[in-house]
């Protein structure tokens, strides 16, 4: 067993030690049992070592397994010296579990509140960087747990080396579409590989594993000698949501994200102007066909789309002769778009008043297409039961509805 010193101040020293024997199987990162803060530590360690030319490291189950034991036991106690409740050094976790490795280490914190904030101090200690960025090891757990009054939120990292040989090396898609403003980084994907003696493995794709080619239309992933890659296609936003890429993906192959968004931050709000477009988009997804734009009936806008879409009857003004096309689009009026474009296209056009708990703030004029989107499941209320119809629709949002629309049968 061989020790490498480091800080003591709610950082442990760095623990390193030699053993032997293989690991467990995994399916992929949400079976591994990665939380998102566990999962961001690892992308940290990595980022650190690909920038000393060293090989990421990848998580497998039963070793995460193992961290969580140890971050348990540090619940418990937290003992800077690397033992555990029970008196026995921290290793002794392996052996149960099949992970008894040629070489492992440990490195354990307490009080740090986030991934960033604990990997800065580890790397800041001699002996925990010495952990992190030895060429040794190549599979890594991380635990992450709340503590007690006095130590706060644990940390810790349990590291192994193996004579490894790997196979199978994917990624968790085929395609992935990305915007003018996002990094690759930005798509948050996961890489998966099967491991001789630790089953199936996972890592975050980070910079430096990976290269464009085919002219930037083809992401080419390496890691432990093998390579995979995937299909580059570029959205038109700027920005989106990490949770609405999917669907706006989805909105963007359907056709139903209007050229006039290309560039566009998706996280702002849509404007009236925008989802008329979004909503003649999807009545011709729908199979319906768009007609000429003729002479604007609006004395605020000549857009030819607001114009289609008052013709199909899918948009009518705010009074006074305007359509407002610059002004934010509600909840409640989105939901009037889209049931026209659905009673337009020949679907049914009636719905139950659905529970939602601010049911009497909708106006009267937007209640039908409330409850037809609401029997859908097209319109949902927020995690109070609430739909907040007079609240603003950010662009993804919007779209996503767009997007569960063209997905029903009529």
């Amino acid at each position: 067993m061989r020790w490498r010193q480091g800080s003591a101040l709610a950082l442990a020293a760095g623990l390193t030690l030699g053993l032997l024997a293989p690991g467990a199987q995994a399916a992929g990162r949400e079976d591994i049992g990665l939380s998102e803060a566990e999962w961001e530590v690892l992308r940290l360690v990595n980022e650190a070592r690909i920038s000393e030319g060293l090989s990421p490291l990848s998580a497998c189950a039963g070793l995460q397994e193992a961290s969580h034991i140890r971050a348990a036991d540090l619940v418990t106690e937290y003992r800077s010296d690397h033992t555990r409740p029970d008196g026995s050094d921290c290793f002794t976790v392996l052996g149960p579990l099949g992970l008894a490795s040629w070489a492992a280490g440990e490195n354990i914190a307490a009080g740090y509140q986030t991934p960033e904030a604990v990997m800065a101090a580890w790397m800041a200690s001699p002996g925990h960087r010495s952990n992190i960025l030895d060429e040794d090891f190549n599979h890594l757990g991380v635990g992450a747990a709340e503590g007690n009054r006095t130590y706060g939120q644990v940390w810790e990292q349990m590291f192994v080396g193996d004579a490894c040989s790997y196979s199978d090396l994917r990624l968790d898609a085929e395609t992935a579409v990305l915007g003018s403003a996002q990094t690759v980084e930005d798509l948050d994907l996961t890489v998966s590989v099967t491991c001789s003696r630790h089953g199936t493995c996972v890592l975050p794709l980070t910079a430096g594993m990976y290269t464009f080619t085919q002219g930037g239309g083809e992401l080419e992933v390496e890691y432990q000698g093998l390579s995979t890659a995937l299909e580059l296609v570029y959205g038109p936003w700027a920005a989106a949501s990490p949770w609405a890429v999917e669907e706006l993906t989805a909105a963007f192959q359907a056709g139903l994200i209007p050229e006039s968004l290309n560039g566009a931050d998706f996280r702002q709000t849509m404007t009236r102007g925008e989802f008329a477009a979004a909503a003649v988009a999807l009545y011709g997804a729908l199979g319906g066909e768009v007609p000429a734009a003729g002479e604007s009936p609006f004395t605020d806008t000549d857009d030819p789309a607001v114009v289609q879409a008052w013709t199909l009857g899918i948009v009518q003004g705010v009074g006074g002769g305007r359509f407002a096309p610059d002004e934010p689009l509600t909840r409640e009026q989105a939901a009037v778009m889209l049931a026209q474009v659905w009673t337009a296209r020949g679907g049914a056009a009636e719905g139950s008043a659905p529970e939602f708990s601010d049911w009497t703030s909708v106006s009267p004029w937007a209640r039908e297409a409330v409850a037809l989107l609401a029997g859908f499941g097209v319109a949902v209320g927020d995690p109070s039961g609430a739909f907040l119809p007079q609240e603003a629709l950010t662009r993804e949002s919007a779209l996503l509805l767009a997007v569960r629309m063209s997905r029903l049968e009529r």
